[in-house]
């Protein structure tokens, strides 16, 4: 059970760190990943977490009332058991698209005890997502590449969310010309046969 209003919030991704932050609730956020920088003061919150480790320990120390994790293997579970397993409530938070990440955004703030202000963000990125389809005229049969570096803290989701704002204007991708599920590497010679 999340209680209301947790005073000692602990994030275990960059995401949900920068969404504590936008709802108004990063004064009491407890703890993050070293790989949080955004925005400037989350570099003053103490690190609790790399990508490959959740230093459970420094969390129950910390005193957290409510850790937000990331899913599908993002943190590991065997972690997230043990926090749960310690009475500390985890939301595990995955999001695959955009309207996802608008969702997580509204769960985040129901969490955290901010619901008015992610209602607010929620719309108002909501009200940028239409207006960007609305300003972008359909590039038809142009053809859109893209290249992602996977860094240390990367994921596929990061390229299945540019996947689904190319479509979202209109755009034919490389995943749309071979029926990938999404996303795909692709090697170089193969970009050049495609003319890209």
């Amino acid at each position: 059970m999340i209680p209301a209003g947790p005073r000692h919030i602990v994030s275990l991704t960059p995401t949900t760190t920068e969404t504590v932050f936008a709802l108004g609730a990063g004064d009491r956020l407890a703890g993050r990943t070293d790989f949080d920088d955004y925005p400037p003061a989350a570099k003053a919150v103490p690190a609790v977490a790399s990508y490959t480790s959740v230093d459970v320990e420094k969390i129950v120390g910390l005193g957290a009332d409510l850790v937000l994790a990331g899913g599908n293997h993002f943190n590991d579970p065997t972690a997230i058991a043990k926090l749960r397993s310690l009475g500390i409530p985890v939301l595990v938070l995955y999001a695959p698209d955009v309207m996802t990440v608008l969702h997580d955004i509204d769960l985040v703030g129901a969490a955290v005890g901010e619901a008015a202000a992610a209602g607010t963000l929620t719309t108002a990125l909501s009200a940028d997502l239409r207006a960007v389809a609305q300003a972008q005229a359909p590039v038809g049969t142009d053809l859109v590449a893209f290249s992602l570096v996977m860094s240390a803290c990367g994921s596929v989701v990061d390229a299945d969310a540019v996947v689904e704002a190319a479509r979202r204007v209109g755009a034919t991708t490389f995943c749309d010309l071979t029926q990938a599920a999404g996303w795909m590497p692709l090697a170089d010679e193969r970009r050049l046969v495609r003319g890209a």
